[in-house]
């Protein structure tokens, strides 16, 4: 970063009118310090008492700054010095030093420096303001130049105004429409946006629906299972319960053999009596010494199931806990499962609503905008044609009925007539009434003209041109001959209209086709 030094002259305060408030400030305005200047301030570090050391050697006043006037460079709270006052001060990185000669206020801050930008920032705003008052003032001249060019032009088309004041209606009114599709458009643009964004959330929305159906349908199959396992669990311990119990019954049993084995001995002298008792005694007595054996053999080895039993006994009662304790968390996911699936419903149900109300939308704003569509073609259409009339108008042409009319300013012969007239889109002018015989008759003003008549084909057998909306040529179905014609005197193969005839119905004769005459073009609705 490098370091400018700059300096910033100041006159002190002068007086502005009797009050002594009032007082105006004199700057000199910046410029870089000089080296001279530089070296002439180190110097002054003599002026101990009012100066202190301050950045690179340089002084600075002593009295009225606080611990905030390094980093603002100018205390708003200083007092009148005669003495150089030299500062710092960061504009954009850089140092910067302010040198006062003479003394200066208290208001001397940078809210003077920001009433100096603002006045600044008013002359520009002036500036900016006058400009524009000039700009409007041209455009207020020019409207008010069009405005009048515009009113004679009126005053003097009347019929071409009204035409113009429809065909800006009509403008208008397609400009508000294509504003409207547009804003159509963008809202239909904006629901079709919205209706993606939901059909993609309800569709993840199915995904983790379908998901959480199948992890709940998981964990009944895993909880019908592992209740299953634990019924059998049970009925296992039940039944090793009652085969124990059964074991403690015979081993009762045994003691009470012994019991009768000493009354046995106590009754041999009986033995005589019962030995056939005896006999089935003696048999039993080895078979029961056979059957001890074996139930002693069969206590040893219960004992020793009885032990494993209480072993797996007690893990199965610890299994037992564990699974009741999955059981209950099953439970809770089955409950939470069951909530968030009622949610997911109600949702599928909003999000299916919502989904016919934008289907019934979408349809209505496709009908608006065919509509709109079939609105804009029609007006275009409108537009176009009354762009043509307009044209036409412009042009010299005239309206009669459906057809437009268009007499020539040059002369030239029937050919070059006819094609002059289909490189303007028409035809030369085909009669078939009286009242548009009396028209051409007007517009013809004194002139003679050709007419889309010949008989180039036969002669005597006079038909109109096939350039018309039929492209057939075709027999007149009434005719304005003057008296004597046609009588073909030196070749005459095409008809004109005389309008300088006293009788207006009594107007064609047969000409050459070669003769020089102005000519009457037709256009008729089907050219547009």
């Amino acid at each position: 970063m490098t370091s400018t030094l700059q300096v910033a002259e100041y006159d002190g305060s002068q007086d502005e009118g009797s009050s002594p408030k009032k007082k105006r400030d004199v700057w000199r305005g910046v410029r870089p310090l000089q080296i001279a200047e530089y070296d002439t301030l180190k110097e002054e570090k003599s002026c101990t008492k009012h100066f202190r050391e301050f950045q690179s050697g340089v002084c600075a006043p002593l009295t009225g700054m606080d611990s905030g006037a390094d980093e603002r460079g100018l205390d708003n709270r200083h007092t009148a010095h005669t003495h150089t006052a030299v500062h710092t001060q960061t504009v954009s990185g850089d140092l910067m030093i302010i040198v006062f000669s003479g003394s200066y206020p208290r208001w001397v801050t940078s809210s003077g420096i920001a009433a100096l930008i603002l006045f600044l920032l008013c002359i520009l705003l002036l500036a900016g303001i006058i400009g524009l008052s000039v700009h409007y003032n041209k455009v207020i001249s020019r409207y008010n130049i069009a405005r009048s060019q515009s009113s004679t032009y009126i005053k003097q088309t009347e019929e071409k105004y009204h035409f113009k004041a429809g065909y800006n209606n009509l403008t208008k009114e397609r400009d508000q429409l294509k504003l409207s599709y547009n804003n159509l458009t963008k809202e239909r643009d904006q629901l079709k946006a919205s209706n993606n964004n939901l059909t993609e959330e309800r569709d993840q929305l199915k995904v983790s629906y379908n998901n959480l159906i199948k992890e709940r349908d998981h964990l009944k199959v895993s909880n019908t299972n592992l209740t299953e396992e634990r019924d059998q669990l049970k009925a296992s311990n039940n039944n090793l319960t009652e085969e124990r119990d059964q074991l403690k019954v015979s081993y009762t049993n045994l003691t009470e053999r012994d019991q009768l084995e000493a009354s046995n001995k106590n009754l041999t002298e009986e033995r005589d009596q019962l030995k056939i008792s005896y006999i089935h005694l003696t048999k039993e007595r080895d078979h029961l010494k056979v059957s001890y054996t074996n139930l002693t053999e069969e206590r040893d080895k219960l004992k020793v199931n009885q032990n494993n039993l209480t072993e797996e006994r007690d893990q199965l009662k610890v299994s037992y806990n564990n699974l009741i304790k999955e059981r209950d968390h099953l439970k809770i996911s089955y409950t939470n499962l069951t909530e968030e699936s009622d949610q997911v419903k109600a949702s599928y149900n909003n999000l299916t609503e919502e989904r016919d109300q934008l289907k019934a939308s979408y349809n209505h704003l496709t009908k608006e905008r065919d509509q709109l569509k079939a609105s804009y073609r029609n007006l275009t259409e409108e537009r176009d044609q009354l762009n043509e009339t307009l044209n036409l108008w412009n042009s010299g042409w005239k309206k009669f009925g459906s057809s437009w009319y268009f007499l020539s300013k040059q002369k030239n012969t029937w050919t070059a007539s006819r094609e002059d007239c289909l490189k303007r889109g028409a035809h030369l002018v085909i009669i078939n009434s009286e009242a548009e015989q009396r028209f051409i008759y007007r517009l013809g003003e004194s002139l003679s003209a050709h007419i889309g008549l010949h008989d180039m084909n036969t002669e005597g057998d006079w038909e109109w041109v096939d350039d018309g909306p039929s492209r057939k040529s075709s027999t007149p179905d009434i005719t304005f001959w003057n008296d004597g014609e046609p009588n073909n005197s030196g070749g005459e193969d095409c008809a004109e209209i005389v309008t300088k005839a006293k009788n207006p119905l009594k107007s064609w004769n047969d000409i050459p086709c070669s003769k020089n005459i102005n000519w009457v073009c037709e256009k008729t609705p089907s050219a547009f």
